[in-house]
């Protein structure tokens, strides 16, 4: 990435996973945030500070502490798009980044508007 910046080209990432953590766990017993209606475990995103659930859309409060064991000891793992976001922007605070996920792209927009057109495509291994 560095390379591609000082010569002015473009770096395209693919992450899998939408927010900032894809999970919300506790320290302390292992309790994991998971939706009341799927049982599908909750996305943090940190946008809009709320836990979220992928599969209905469903949004939860962050807990201050743990709902099974009353811990305080709550921890986000795993990284997302917006986290990979934000790690860039503080490795590379003068790079122009663009994050394109379901969070980002609600409206219809064409993928001009997000990505412009590559010139030349490196591949890095």
């Amino acid at each position: 990435m560095s390379i591609n910046l000082q010569e002015r080209n473009q770096t395209i990432l693919f992450i899998n996973r939408r927010g900032y953590s894809t999970f919300v766990s506790c320290r302390s017993c292992g309790y994991v945030a998971k939706c009341s209606d799927c049982d599908i475990t909750l996305t943090y995103h940190y946008y809009n500070n709320t836990l979220n659930c992928h599969y209905c859309g469903k949004d939860y409060n962050i807990p201050n502490v743990c709902p099974k064991c009353g811990s305080k000891y709550i921890k986000y793992f795993g990284a997302g798009t917006e986290k990979i976001e934000n790690e860039i922007l503080k490795y590379f605070p003068d790079a122009r980044v663009l994050r394109m996920d379901m969070d980002t792209t609600k409206i219809k927009a064409p993928m001009k508007k997000f990505i412009k057109p590559l010139k030349m495509v490196k591949r890095i291994y």
